[in-house]
């Protein structure tokens, strides 16, 4: 069944810590707890209305202004009355380019085992483009194309982040 609907979304936050970072050969390692809290209409399909809990690897090697990157990341899913979802495995691989040292821009295919028993996997394309406001804060906006059954078919988004 297909159908439409709009409104705010779950809202996310997560805290990282670098465990390698090497100016040398341009390698990062980062590791990476999410918080999916469950904020978006449950009764409108908008989310589940439920937390979800997940811990990644983030991986970036850089040569001058280009980066390949890299995240492998395992999530445990909110249990809402009426659905059985299981924990899954995602990921991603993609690049990036450096235009300035507050501008850059890349794209990601991202890739999720599906939550449901006889459900679709997702798979996604992600544009974006980021702007350093200052020292500590980011601005992104992302374009996201589904190319797969279980994802979206487009999605628009912007977020704000800090680092401590």
């Amino acid at each position: 069944r297909r159908g439409s609907a709009s409104g705010q979304g779950d809202v996310v936050t997560s805290v990282g810590h670098t465990l390698i970072e090497s100016a040398e050969n341009g390698f990062v390692l980062d590791l990476v707890g999410k918080i999916k809290f469950g904020t978006a209409d449950a009764s409108r399909g908008l989310g589940t209305g439920k937390n979800d809990y997940a811990l990644q690897a983030d991986a970036m090697k850089s040569h001058g202004r280009f980066s390949a990157l890299g995240t492998l990341g395992y999530k445990k899913m909110g249990d809402p009355s009426g659905l059985d979802l299981r924990n899954v495995w995602y990921g991603s691989v993609g690049a990036a380019w450096k235009f300035s040292p507050a501008t850059s821009a890349g794209a990601l295919l991202d890739f999720k085992q599906p939550s449901v028993d006889g459900g679709n996997r997702q798979r996604e394309l992600t544009f974006y483009a980021a702007y350093r406001l200052g020292a500590t804060l980011r601005l992104q906006g992302y374009l996201v194309k589904g190319l797969a059954d279980g994802s979206p078919d487009l999605g628009i988004g912007a977020n704000l982040s800090a680092l401590f």
